[in-house]
């Protein structure tokens, strides 16, 4: 795992996601200042570099007002339905059946699907949630060894669900998943996941 101390220099947390696409399931630590007590430095620093005045982004349910007027102040980029989103955030590790109806792109161009942003709480012990991930199993470009995802979070149900966005690449949605502010993981659509 690596760690890397995080500013707000927004190129730090561009390499770190860099790295988190180019070795899908690996966690990246960050550590975050500790004078956040919003708890939502990572998201907003993700967001800082995913978007700008040209892109779409919308919440899942559970966020509130706060966070959705900070988004679009700090980014500039415009609030949409979660069909039409370029980027999507939802809070925790599911998104109840609506990643089915993200934008997936087109063989002309497979860069218009959407990226998700999974943002789930830390997890203090271990616990059912924390071994369910290692029913999933990753494989594909950038995965050495296939294996389980090194960060827990996502629900068995969103892990099948990606598998089937994904199932006709090069369409369907990237992913990551911040747990916390202390870690990321990437998920691009060329990633094959498996549920046994």
């Amino acid at each position: 795992m690596a760690i890397f101390t995080a500013c707000d220099d927004s190129q730090t947390i561009y390499r770190i996601m860099l790295m988190a696409m180019s070795h899908p399931g690996k966690r990246y630590a960050v550590a975050a200042p500790g004078n956040d007590s919003g708890g939502q430095w990572l998201i907003l620093r993700l967001a800082t570099c995913l978007m700008d005045h040209e892109v779409t982004f919308a919440l899942s349910d559970g966020w509130d007002d706060a966070l959705h007027k900070e988004l679009a102040q700090r980014t500039g980029a415009h609030p949409t339905n979660w069909e039409q989103a370029d980027f999507v955030f939802i809070a925790g590790g599911a998104s109840d059946g609506w990643a089915a109806t993200a934008k997936r792109g087109s063989l002309a161009y497979p860069d218009e699907g959407a990226t998700l942003v999974y943002c789930v709480a830390a997890l203090t012990e271990a616990s059912a949630e924390e071994k369910t991930h290692q029913r999933a199993r990753l494989t594909g470009p950038g995965i050495a060894q296939p294996g389980p995802p090194g960060l827990a979070g996502l629900s068995m149900a969103e892990y099948n669900l990606l598998q089937a966005v994904n199932a006709d690449y090069p369409i369907g949605v990237d992913a990551f998943v911040v747990q916390g502010n202390q870690f990321i993981m990437g998920l691009p659509r060329s990633t094959r996941i498996e549920v046994k």
